[in-house]
């Protein structure tokens, strides 16, 4: 079995750490993850033949190292197809040092994300992510649902003005079977009714390491001046396709 934890490095599952979960764990060091050499991105596994399977595969499926090739030790031999996906020396340097701050950079991520979850709980509109038992979030990301009837604007809305305002909103992710690449195979609207919900309604709100609690207030005030904008003009959303550049300042 392979597991992909690209996002969930620091996560647990019934008290067992992501990694232990499958017989290969693939993670990602890109530069927003919880772990970072800048990109690329690792492997796990407790089974050694596996590991030597997967140490061949990434250097041309030679059965020896450039380092290992020293003295008379020069011959090798390419056992199996493969390709160039080493990671270079410095991007593996910071990876090492990134390694060591995980556990205090994944409770702070739990921190912000207990306390996104006080201060939006009662904020009209918004589904806060799930929390399901036995299970531990890594919190890469705090992505929270939108309910435009509720909440008064469409999400498209919510994440315009909140880069209006210079909070770098997104949405995690996309129905990947209505992509552009996918549609041409065949993806079509309906495959995955949940899916496609989900994806018109979710805001990835700020999280990281290094968030301060008042740049998490800046984050929630500007949710709540959208909403109390939104609120004071009903019907604005229908009739105008773009939000003003501050929604909390008068007209």
């Amino acid at each position: 079995m392979i597991a992909d934890g690209a996002q969930s490095l620091g996560g647990r599952l019934g008290g067992r750490p992501v990694g232990s979960l499958a017989d290969i764990t693939t993670l990602s060091f890109h530069a927003v993850k919880p772990v970072t050499s800048g990109e690329g991105g690792a492997c796990v596994t407790d089974d050694g033949a596996l590991a030597e399977s997967v140490r061949r595969g990434r250097n041309h499926g030679m059965t020896s190292t450039a380092e290992e090739r020293s003295a008379l030790n020069w011959r090798y031999d390419v056992t199996s197809l493969g390709s160039n996906h080493r990671m270079t020396s410095f991007q593996a340097a910071l990876g090492a040092a990134q390694l060591s701050r995980l556990e205090t950079g994944r409770e702070r991520r739990r921190e912000l994300a207990d306390r996104y979850d006080r201060l939006l709980g009662k904020l009209p509109g918004i589904t806060l992510p799930p929390r399901p038992p036995e299970r531990e979030s890594s919190w890469h990301l705090y992505a929270e649902e939108v309910s435009p009837e509720d909440f008064g604007c469409p999400r498209d809305k919510v994440i315009d003005a909140l880069r209006a305002e210079g909070i770098q909103a997104t949405l995690h992710y996309p129905a990947v079977h209505l992509l552009a690449m996918y549609r041409s195979r065949g993806g079509r609207p309906g495959m995955a009714p949940r899916a496609e919900r989900l994806a018109e309604r979710l805001v990835t709100l700020p999280l990281f390491a290094g968030m301060t609690d008042a740049d998490q207030d800046d984050v929630v005030a500007a949710l709540i001046r959208i909403q109390s904008w939104a609120a004071s003009r009903p019907g604005w959303a229908v009739e105008h396709g773009e939000p003003p550049a501050h929604p909390g300042q008068p007209t």
